[in-house]
């Protein structure tokens, strides 16, 4: 493996995604958070895939560290939220993008998902 090339790990852990081995992609993505804990992105990844694997608690406390490391990284938020809209936990899912927007106000996106599943006063 290549200790600091971690672009190009992160794509090759995409591509393993890609061609369905989750468990390739988990070890890569596990390995880089081992050797690169205060890497956001490489958090993200790892939940992303564990989230693949149906590991909500795993996801979760990676998603979690990601958005701890970087408050500002949106991708994290919507890990969480997709992650737990699938695991059926509708409320807690939008609590992360509720934080999100609180971080960054001017998330659109995560702002019209709020708005949409939100009833209106």
């Amino acid at each position: 493996m290549f200790p600091d090339y971690t672009d190009v790990l992160v794509w090759l852990g995409g591509f393993y995604m890609e061609k369905g081995d989750t468990a390739g992609a988990a070890t890569l993505f596990q390995t880089l958070v081992q050797r690169q804990p205060g890497n956001p992105e490489v958090h993200y990844y790892y939940g992303v895939t564990l989230s693949f694997q149906r590991d909500l608690t795993g996801a979760l406390r990676e998603f979690d560290m990601a958005i701890r490391l970087d408050p500002g990284y949106a991708q994290p938020y919507y890990g969480a939220y997709y992650s737990l809209g699938q695991a059926g936990q509708a409320e807690r899912a939008l609590g992360y993008l509720q934080r999100l927007v609180e971080v960054n106000p001017e998330e659109q996106e995560a702002q019209g998902i709020l708005q949409m599943m939100r009833p209106q006063p």
